[in-house]
């Protein structure tokens, strides 16, 4: 490990109990000369908070885990992989669509469980593709292997976030599938499903990449009482919006649309003539 001279480097060593530990702490002009001043000032714009973390190597309390690993585990259905189809149950679909890159297309489709405060939303199936090696994802082939699957539980209609490209929304409907946007962005999705986890209000599948991304997902609070809840940089959370998007669309409608058993009123007809 390099020595750096008093002075060249903000540093302090740390006592271990296996040892000591030589902590380095200094911005990204000291450490690579080579970034340019016009590259750093381009990032402090695009987001000043990141920019003080990752450039300027200054310790913030603007970021959070934002689902605790214990809460995570509660609802954690330990060997249950996937659900099939009931007749009884009523789902409800949700997919965070790939345009190609690094990011997975995923689905997952969920019911709920009981009424009101009582309200459970199960998470029956959890499925994603992304790309192998050089290998690019048939995007077609997944929207129509989605839309078997959705229709498999008795559905006609998926839900997803409003950035999706139109080619999604068109590939959909030649399957006979519609896509829905949902009310909530990617940030207020999640926040809507913490009271579930909270509450321990939710069942997950056993999936590790789910849960994976759903510890990694951190909170970050913005000017103007705003969070942002999103993924680390470099990560991703495909598998984990398709489940937020999902969940809340499933908890609103329990909400919304209470079931009602209807009432048949059987009667003489008073306009029958004798």
């Amino acid at each position: 490990m390099a020595n750096p001279a008093p002075g060249d480097l903000k540093y302090h060593r740390t006592a271990l109990i296996d040892g000591d530990i030589l902590v380095w702490k200094a911005s990204s002009t000291l450490m690579n000369p080579t970034i340019t001043p016009e590259r750093l000032e381009r990032e402090r714009r695009l987001d000043p908070f990141r920019f003080s973390r990752e450039y300027e190597a200054e310790f913030t309390d603007d970021l959070s885990s934002f689902l605790p690993f214990d809460w995570i585990e509660a609802v954690t259905v330990p060997g249950r992989n996937e659900l099939p189809p009931r007749d009884r149950e009523q789902y409800t679909a949700a997919v965070d669509p790939s345009g190609g890159g690094p990011d997975a297309f995923t689905l997952t489709i969920v019911h709920t469980e009981g009424r009101g405060s009582d309200c459970r939303v199960v998470q029956d199936l959890l499925r994603g593709w992304s790309r192998r090696g050089g290998e690019e994802v048939d995007l077609e082939g997944v929207v129509r292997e989605i839309a078997a699957i959705v229709k498999s539980y008795r559905l006609r209609r998926v839900v997803g976030d409003r950035y999706a490209a139109g080619w999604v929304r068109q590939r959909f409907d030649s399957e006979g599938i519609s896509y829905r946007e949902s009310r909530f962005d990617k940030s207020q999705a999640y926040l809507e499903m913490e009271g579930l986890f909270a509450q321990g209000r939710i069942e997950i599948l056993d999936h590790p990449t789910l849960r994976r991304e759903l510890q990694c997902l951190e909170r970050r609070p913005r000017p103007g009482g705003r969070t942002i809840v999103d993924h680390p940089r470099g990560g991703h959370d495909d598998h984990a919006n398709a489940l937020a998007l999902a969940a809340v669309k499933a908890n609103d409608l329990n909400r919304t649309f209470p079931l009602v058993r209807p009432i048949v009123v059987l009667q003489e007809n008073p306009f029958k003539v004798e």
